[in-house]
């Protein structure tokens, strides 16, 4: 088990869904997830320059697929940090959701091995 944290740069628009960069803990290196691993995230950090709904899915915005989701005032964030750590699906990135115009997201945890 290692940390990690995910980085979507300023400047991207994330009306699509854009997946999350993942860097080790403490490092400029970029990670790449592997087969037999899941994130572990522990804290979300969005912001958008638009009104409107934000948020961190992992695949699509279906139920139980979001880490987490909320309605935003212009230049408004989000800032969660979870007691009970949220558990990714095997091998998959989680992904920032913004209304169109410039957002950028930040995820932290620890990469697991998948049990999946």
């Amino acid at each position: 088990m290692h940390e990690f944290h995910g980085e979507v740069k300023e400047g991207t628009d994330a009306s699509s869904g854009i997946a999350f960069t993942l860097f080790s803990g403490g490092s400029v290196t970029e990670y790449t997830l592997q087969s037999d691993e899941r994130l572990v995230i522990t804290d979300v950090l969005v912001v958008s320059e638009n009104a409107g709904l934000v948020g961190v899915h992992v695949d699509s915005d279906a139920a139980g697929r979001r880490v987490v989701q909320g309605s935003v005032a212009a230049g408004g964030g989000i800032a969660h940090h979870f007691t009970t750590p949220h558990f990714c699906p095997g091998n998959t990135v989680p992904k920032l959701f913004a209304p169109a115009g410039v957002a950028c997201g930040m995820i932290n945890g620890y990469v697991q091995k998948s049990s999946t």
